[in-house]
């Protein structure tokens, strides 16, 4: 898997899980997980992917297994 599909995956599992969580945008992500807005913007963008750090924070939030997050699992659980 490379980077562009790892993009992908993130930001369509990202987009589903705030869904989920009813949370609509990526300024109001921002400010339940005090990660700057524009860093989250280009996540859902595709246009990054989140440092390790983030990616275990946006994990423990969403309660999913960072595994799932990356496109490694298929299941959440």
């Amino acid at each position: 898997m490379d980077i562009k599909e790892i993009q992908k995956i993130l930001t369509e599992r990202l987009l589903d899980l705030m869904s989920e969580k009813e949370i609509k945008n990526a300024y109001a992500l921002s400010k339940v997980l005090h990660i700057p807005n524009r860093t989250i913007y280009s996540w859902l963008n595709g246009e990054k992917v989140p440092r390790i750090d983030y990616v275990i924070k946006l994990a423990k939030f969403f309660n999913v297994p960072t595994d799932y997050l990356l496109g490694v699992k298929d299941e959440p659980w």
